[in-house]
């Protein structure tokens, strides 16, 4: 097995969706790595591959420890959207250091594409994700009204939800809009009230935004 200390570990930021979103610095991070981890979706957009493993799991302690058998010297573990934002990375990075070389390739966020697809500035956005995120914290900011509120879905938390939630504390007019599937052929971009978004249906894989209180 290659000597602990010299092996590399690269956090692949690998953005939203599609190929379209793969930075150059992805893609040679990829190309110069031994092993290649990741889902099988994010796996499919650096095919062909000398070499790769399914991550099954998301769970950081399984794929660190998965990481400490594989005999390769630099290694490239595919995560979706920036590893800085709600991401694999953060943990996975805390459980190989010390010991390991680790470092992250900056990846185009869900929340990004999502606000340059809708025309939206999110610089002063609160961004939360739906499954780190209780109900309750998530009506609280959006009660405040001091800023628009981003929300990273995800299965059992898709935008629809998240609306039926908040709409038990929060006015139905309350403006809102939601990117889902960024970057694949079924991306679609919604914009429209609470209410009515309670009655839509969208995939896991989206992004809600709801606009501040107007004054």
């Amino acid at each position: 097995m290659a000597n602990r200390a010299n092996r590399q570990v690269t956090l692949v930021g690998c953005g939203p969706g599609g190929a379209q979103y793969l930075t150059g610095q992805a893609l040679a991070a990829v190309r110069e790595a031994d092993t290649v981890l990741g889902p099988p979706r994010l796996l499919a957009l650096f095919e062909p591959l000398a070499r790769s493993v399914v991550l099954e799991t998301a769970r950081a302690e399984e794929v660190a420890a998965l990481i400490r058998t594989l005999p390769a010297e630099r290694l490239a573990v595919l995560v979706s959207g920036d590893p800085g934002l709600f991401s694999l990375a953060g943990p996975l990075r805390r459980l190989l250091a010390p010991g390991w070389q680790v470092r992250a390739v900056p990846g185009i966020s869900s929340l990004q594409a999502a606000c340059a697809c809708l025309g939206l500035e999110w610089q002063h956005m609160q961004v939360f994700s739906a499954h780190r995120a209780t109900p309750a914290q998530l009506a609280a900011a959006v009660e405040s009204g001091a800023s628009d509120l981003a929300v990273l879905c995800g299965p059992g938390r898709q935008p629809q939800h998240l609306a039926a939630e908040l709409l038990k504390t929060t006015r139905g007019d309350r403006r809102c809009h939601v990117a889902s599937d960024l970057g694949e052929p079924t991306q679609r971009l919604w914009s429209g009230t609470l209410r009515r978004l309670a009655q839509e249906d969208f995939v896991a894989r989206s992004v809600l935004i709801v606009e501040r209180r107007q004054s």
